[in-house]
């Protein structure tokens, strides 16, 4: 197994004498997106932000990329816009959040998860 916080094997120990992060016992991915960069732990059952993206981008005048990220008041912040803007200001809105989540902006979801890429 390896540790969540720093990514070294520390076998089947639940503290990782290395950092002293207490794993929690789910599953994990780790990614290196850039080289040289530190690895990300990543839960088996995170979001994804390219889901996150193109339903912001599809549907982002109702706010269902914020909805499915968790943040709720955001969404609902959406869909007052486009209620006031006729539409045009939650579909502006709309492709440029969905367009920033694509490209990792926000990094985690309204609970502090990271989403996968």
């Amino acid at each position: 197994m390896f540790c969540k916080e720093c990514g070294r094997n520390i076998g089947t120990m639940r503290r990782c004498p290395f950092c002293g992060y207490v794993q929690d016992g789910r599953p994990a991915i780790f990614t290196d997106e850039e080289p040289g960069s530190r690895q990300t732990f990543v839960p088996a059952d995170a979001k994804s932000r390219t889901v996150a993206g193109f339903l912001q981008i599809f549907t982002g005048a109702i706010g269902l990329g914020r909805f499915y990220l968790g943040y709720k008041s955001l969404g609902a912040l959406q869909i007052i816009v486009s209620m006031i803007t006729c539409g045009i200001g939650g579909l502006i809105w709309g492709m440029v959040d969905g367009i920033r989540m694509l490209r990792g902006e926000p990094a985690t979801d309204a609970a502090g998860t990271p989403l996968k890429p």
